[in-house]
């Protein structure tokens, strides 16, 4: 039995390991970095759609002015929120930001985070006041939550434009990929 086990050892062993390099990694580890900031900004955009559907809800079944606390507490969410996203976005990889793609698509979403900004700081300087008529609360409300969910039809523009890029330069770079050696672009590497 341990003569088996001895030799199942010097088996596995002997076996090569898979050489990975950085330059096999690289490629990937960019898009996964970038993939990543585009579903973390989307995932703030989306906490900033939900306080401000709340508020349309709140405003709605009220069907009265509401109270300054209130918006002040939601409308601070959402800024922080988008806030969060822009930032986010910045972060994307440079390569991705010189595609042509992603960098309409970035542009896209940046105006649609100004105008949320926008409708925010209305509504925050309406919310000075005592309180704040439904009505108005609702056409914001409405108006952020449609400008933020266009932003996250770009957001997935841009995580494909990513995974896309990510494919392109992973067939320069990996040794496995058809055009490695075939195009000849293999050889700079090797």
């Amino acid at each position: 039995m341990k003569a088996i086990l001895v030799a199942f050892a010097c088996l596995v062993l002997s076996q090569p390991a898979a050489a990975v390099t950085p330059a096999d990694e690289q490629p990937n580890l960019t898009a996964r970095g970038d993939r990543y900031h585009a579903a973390t900004a989307k995932t703030h955009s989306m906490h900033a759609r939900d306080h401000a559907r709340l508020l349309n809800k709140y405003a709605a079944a009220a069907d009265a002015p509401v109270s300054s606390s209130v918006l002040k507490k939601h409308l601070a969410a959402i800024r922080e929120n988008m806030k969060e996203a822009g930032s986010t976005y910045s972060k994307l990889s440079a390569a991705s930001k010189s595609d042509p793609s992603v960098k309409q698509q970035l542009d896209e979403i940046t105006k649609r985070l100004d105008n949320v900004n926008k409708l925010v700081g209305q509504l925050e300087e309406r919310s000075k006041q005592e309180a704040v008529d439904s009505k108005l609360v609702i056409d914001q409300t409405n108006d952020m939550a449609k400008e933020i969910k266009a932003s996250h039809a770009a957001n997935s523009a841009v995580d494909q434009a990513v995974v896309e890029a990510a494919q392109r330069r992973s067939q320069f770079y990996n040794p496995k990929s058809p055009n490695y050696y075939f195009t000849g672009e293999g050889h700079f590497i090797d």
